[in-house]
């Protein structure tokens, strides 16, 4: 037998020799969970947004009334009624001018020249109105209500 075993490698005899405790391969000790000093906090989840049960206007709604019913009747669904008003005052402003214009002028061109005009402030209507139902959207989404006259938006 060799020095320093315990067991004879051909017949399994004992050597008599005491023996020290084979090391293994150390495991990681168990440890308490460490109690917080504070309170407790929750992770971040997704809060659910609270104007979603509160209703949304469509903008393609107001794109359409914008450009079938009446300029300024957009703005009037958005919530943006004075800008509604507004709208419809310009556009018959436009008009009583545009009628005067061909009256004393006596120029059939002049028709010409008023076309576009009247096209670009039709166009920004319906655009506008278009921006004013997003805008309300956005504010339900901000502030979980419904725009009131008091605020900006």
């Amino acid at each position: 037998m060799t020095e320093g075993t315990r067991f004879c490698s051909n017949c399994g005899a004992d050597s008599g020799l005491a023996t020290q405790p084979v090391k293994s391969h150390s495991q990681p000790e168990y440890s308490a969970p460490q109690q917080h000093s504070g309170p407790y906090q929750q992770p971040a989840y997704a809060q659910p947004i609270q104007g979603a049960h509160l209703s949304r206007k469509t903008p393609v709604v107001a794109v359409l009334l914008s450009m079938f019913v009446m300029l300024g009747s957009g703005q009037m669904y958005a919530g943006k009624v004075g800008r509604g008003f507004a709208f419809i005052g310009g556009i018959v402003s436009l008009g009583v001018l545009i009628v005067i214009l061909v009256l004393t002028t006596y120029d059939p061109f002049i028709v010409f020249w008023i076309i576009p005009v009247v096209f670009a402030v039709q166009l920004w209507c319906v655009i506008d109105a278009y921006v004013q139902v997003r805008k309300y959207n956005s504010f339900i989404d901000t502030h979980g209500r419904v725009p009131t006259s008091g605020d900006k938006w």
